[in-house]
């Protein structure tokens, strides 16, 4: 069980299949979790969905944590049996959250590569949906809320996916506005694109376009938020699907939320990416980092060590470091929540790197997928926090 903390503490931590990064408040406990199966290769898709769903299931009963967010990485052509796996496995409270289905296979094999989770303990939730269908949950400390949102997708009507993109962003504002919050609230999102190298341009000019069309944001929250931006398809007919965090509500006015913008890569804004490198959120002596999607790209908005995944695995961790440096974090406190490897690189050699970097953070989820160039072959997105 999660204990009430009356000091701020964070804990990093992997047992039984489970990687967790476990954050204590007065008054809230923080879960970032991942679960992979142990094996893509000797285990059917249900097999490996059932390993991780147990382990899930045990890590969540044993620390009352409740779960608020769920995204499941797989072979989409599996994910009625994953999802009849999961059923079978009983984890408290399912039901009062959505989970995200995205085609994101594992890098070797086919199946589940992994489960991301966000949960608490301790706090007061309930689960949330709008009149046009988009669910989530509000996590309640202090008179501040945090909203999980779940949903928002890129459908292109005929319009092109530029309008398409601008439209799922004015979804998510809506979704916002009718919970009493706004776009302006939003620290994080985490947004999956199908064919990603075919369109990312038209993708930007469809969200730059909602970001400077704001109303200028509040002085104390992020702008832009961070994200994380992958090739991984969403179910259905969809170009796209976001999930997202905001922070609302009158006790917001006890949190600093800072946008981060890297010591070691230029602001995406200068090469047309509308996103803050991380973002970090403090409360209850505890800062958050939520470290979005980081690849090899230098100071000059250049990707460097083409051709070579264990070079821009490497600079990609170092450009991780300098993020969390920057707010006096380090790798220890860093859980990777997905690794990304291009289609047809060996994912063995990347994890090598990671491993040598930092055991733990080798435990992630391992997704195979197109970043949003060409030339890259390695990306990591993830989170971190430190008592302060």
């Amino acid at each position: 069980m999660s204990r009430v903390t009356e000091e701020p503490t964070v804990t990093r931590c992997a047992s039984e299949g489970v990687s967790w990064l476990e954050a204590g408040r007065p008054g809230l406990t923080e879960l970032h979790a991942t679960a992979a199966p142990s094996s893509t290769l000797d285990l059917s898709p249900v097999e490996q969905a059932r390993q991780a769903y147990l382990a899930l299931t045990r890590w969540a009963s044993e620390r009352g944590a409740i779960i608020v967010a769920e995204r499941v990485f797989c072979t989409l052509a599996h994910a009625n049996a994953i999802a009849a796996a999961r059923s079978e496995c009983c984890l408290p409270g399912a039901g009062s959250w959505p989970v995200t289905y995205l085609e994101g296979g594992p890098v070797i094999g086919e199946g589940l590569a992994g489960v991301q989770i966000t949960a608490v303990a301790n706090a007061a939730t309930r689960p949330v949906k709008t009149a046009e269908g988009i669910e989530g949950v509000r996590v309640t400390i202090g008179g501040m809320d945090l909203l999980y949102l779940a949903g928002m997708t890129i459908r292109d009507a005929g319009e092109g996916l530029a309008e398409a993109t601008y439209g799922m962003f004015h979804e998510a504002s809506t979704a916002l506005d009718a919970l009493g919050a706004g776009y302006a609230d939003v620290v994080r999102t985490w947004i999956y694109l199908r064919d990603i190298l075919s369109w990312y341009d038209e993708f930007n000019e469809g969200r730059t376009r909602f970001y400077r069309g704001l109303v200028p944001p509040h002085a104390d929250h992020p702008w832009p938020p961070a994200s994380t931006g992958i090739e991984v398809s969403p179910q259905g007919d969809a170009w796209g699907a976001m999930d997202l965090l905001a922070v609302t509500g009158p006790g917001r006015s006890e949190t600093t939320i800072e946008a981060i913008q890297s010591p070691a890569q230029r602001s995406p804004e200068v090469y047309g990416s509308c996103f803050s490198r991380a973002s970090v959120l403090e409360f209850g002596g505890v800062a958050t980092m939520y470290v979005s999607g980081t690849a090899s790209i230098d100071l000059a908005g250049q990707s460097v060590y083409l051709d070579d995944l264990e070079a821009q695995t490497e600079f990609t961790l170092a450009n991780v470091e300098a993020l969390l440096m920057s707010k006096g974090m380090s790798r220890s406190s860093f859980l990777p929540s997905t690794l990304f490897v291009k289609p047809g690189c060996d994912p063995a050699r990347a994890r090598a790197v990671v491993e040598n970097w930092d055991p733990l953070a080798a435990q992630g989820i391992w997704v195979k997928a197109d970043v949003c160039r060409g030339d890259l072959l390695f990306e990591v997105d993830g989170v971190s926090a430190v008592a302060c």
